[in-house]
Formats: C-alpha cells, structure tokens, sequence
C-alpha cells in the first residue's frame, strides 16, 4: 500500500518535471496538434491506432483523465467535444493544463487528487483514462476507484508500461533518475487484480523488436540535450518496421508479450464474463491462426515499396493477386483487420 510520504514523493517528482515546461508556442503545438490522448504512441503507430479505435468518438461523454501529468489528453479530449475533468498529485502539472487549456480556448476541469481517493462523484463518467499512471498506483485501491467513477455502461482505457524483459529491467536500474522510486510496472498479478473487478479486460501489448532502438535513442537524445539542446527525431520508417515486426512475433508468439515494454488495457463494467486476453494466458490460439496473414502483409508491402519504386509490374501484378487471394479468403480470417492490411499493402 502506498502510504502519505510516498504520495509527496510522486508530487515532488513531477513536480520538478512540469517546473521545467516552457508554455510558448512549441508547447501549444504539442498540446493542439496531438493526434491521439497518448503522446508516447509515436513509438509504434498501431498502439496509435488501437488507443483511438478503443476510446472511440468522445464527443458528448464525460471524461476523466486520470493522472493527467502534463500530457495533451485533456486538451485532446476538450478539443473533441467531450467534457473533461482531469486530476493529478502534482499541482504545477496541474496548473500546465489549466494555463494550456485556457490559452487554446478549451474546457478543462483540472484538480490536485489522490487518484486513490478522488473525491470525485459516483458512477459519473463514461470513460477515464490514464497514460502511465496504473504503475505508479497500488492498484486494488485504485481499480476500486476506477470501478466507482465509472457509470454502469463505462469503460476505461490506459496506456501502461510492462515489466518486460531482462534488457528493460536492467536499463530501469541504470536510470533511476529518470522515473519515481516507488514505480512498478505491470506483472501478471497486476492484470489479474483488473480481472478480479471488471468482467471484461483486455490487454495489447507493443514494443519489443524496437527496444534497442528506442533505449538507444533515449540516452543519446539526454545527452544530447543536455549539452547542446537538441533532440534526434524518432526514424518513423524504423518503427513502423519494428511495429509490423512486433505484429507478428506477438501474434505468433503469445509468451513473447510478457517481455514488449508498453501495453494498452481495456476495462469494460458491462459485458459477459470472458477469459481476459492478457499478455500471459489468452490469444495463443487467434495469433497462431492469422499470424502467417501478418507475416505475408510485412512481406508484401515491402515487395510493393520496391515496385514502386523499380517500375516493375511483375512485382506489382503479384501483388495485385495477392491481394486478391486474401479477399476470397476473408472469411476464414479470426480479425477483420487482416483483410485491411491487405487493402493498405494494394493501394
């Protein structure tokens, strides 16, 4: 359980990080030109796309963004025609959401809150939803609470860190500046304390090929920012390869999901019980049957990169067929978003 001193210890933290955001015009580009709730999905574009398919249109639903830091989702969801509240433990990254808020003209109701404790209404939103906050949490306090916001028909969705692999680990332990003392990232337990609560859970899991890339990244970009000021950009060619790579490992793989660095969870109130597809247990049947699909997608969109540019209509033409091949056996397909990957490779 986490107690009062580790509580101030997280405000401290984040605190020092938002005193060290400048709100100038960068910044509100930041917040207004996001392109989804989660700023950390540009690393692996099918993260982006599954957290917007996930929380859907927010128009006209009340929103809490829980654990807010000074992230664009409250502004993303404002900007979407949702009404937004949104609570953190750390009061300057608080009053960054208000002053942004208030400068792009949106409405955001922004509060200082134990997200253990919010003292917020009853069965009073549709949705919350939280980036990297479940790990700094002692989650049955705060899966209780999550359960008690949300109205009957409510849903919540965050994007979370894993535990991972040996290499994760080890990088965690060689930049304990870089994160909260008291952090833990999800482990199996953790998921089986949403499961215990909610009747529908569902977890995705995402970057593992690209872990050494990003790391990498990473610690360059701190020094080079600390001795000059400069950031390397992300290669979004790269992680779309290792995104696409991930795609398949996991999907064939299913044990691998234990060792990918982010996740995104799902958790439903309503719906029939189900077996939660986490990373540990579920899914190993569906990813073996339309893995090979995923697999022949990577391979074929890489043949028409080529093509296009080598002007070679054979390529092409075997493409075309391809594509073809995969529409008549739509059906036999577990996910509809098989056949979509087929129809991006053929455009």
């Amino acid at each position: 359980m986490i107690n009062q001193s580790q509580l101030l210890s997280e405000a401290e933290f984040w605190d020092r990080a938002a005193s060290a955001i400048v709100i100038n015009g960068a910044c509100l580009r930041r917040f207004s030109h996001s392109e989804g709730p989660s700023s950390a999905t540009e690393f692996s574009p099918r993260m982006k796309q599954d957290i917007l398919e996930v929380v859907g249109n927010p128009a006209g639903r009340r929103v809490l963004v829980y654990g807010c830091g000074t992230d664009a989702a409250p502004c993303w969801f404002a900007a979407k025609g949702a009404a937004v509240d949104a609570i953190d433990i750390s009061p300057i990254s608080v009053d960054v959401q208000k002053i942004v808020a208030a400068r792009l003209n949106l409405r955001v109701n922004a509060v200082v809150a134990d997200a253990h404790q919010t003292g917020l209404p009853t069965e009073h939103y549709d949705l919350v939803y939280g980036n990297a906050i479940l790990h700094h949490l002692d989650l049955p306090r705060a899966t209780a609470e999550i359960w008690r916001l949300l109205k009957p028909d409510g849903f919540a969705v965050f994007r979370d860190v894993m535990a991972g692999n040996a290499s994760l680990r080890l990088f965690r332990k060689l930049t304990p500046n870089w994160r909260t003392k008291d952090e833990h990232p999800l482990v199996e337990k953790d998921i089986e304390a949403f499961c215990a609560v909610f009747p529908r859970v569902r977890v995705q899991t995402y970057c593992l090929s690209a872990l050494p890339y990003l790391g990498a990244l990473r610690l360059t970009n701190r020094l080079l920012h600390r001795l000059f000021r400069l950031r390397l950009p992300i290669l979004k060619p790269l992680v779309w390869l290792f995104d696409n790579v991930d795609r398949v490992l996991l999907g064939a793989i299913p044990p691998l999901r234990t060792q990918a660095w982010m996740c995104v969870l799902e958790l439903r109130k309503t719906g029939q019980p189900c077996q939660p597809d986490t990373p540990y247990t579920a899914g190993a049947e569906q990813g073996h049957r339309y893995s090979h699909f995923h697999a022949w997608a990577v391979i074929l969109r890489g043949m028409l990169e080529y093509a296009r540019v080598a002007k070679d209509e054979r390529v092409l033409e075997f493409v075309r067929r391809a594509r073809d091949r995969a529409q008549v056996h739509r059906a036999d397909c577990v996910a509809e978003q098989t056949y979509a990957v087929y129809e991006i490779v053929a455009q």
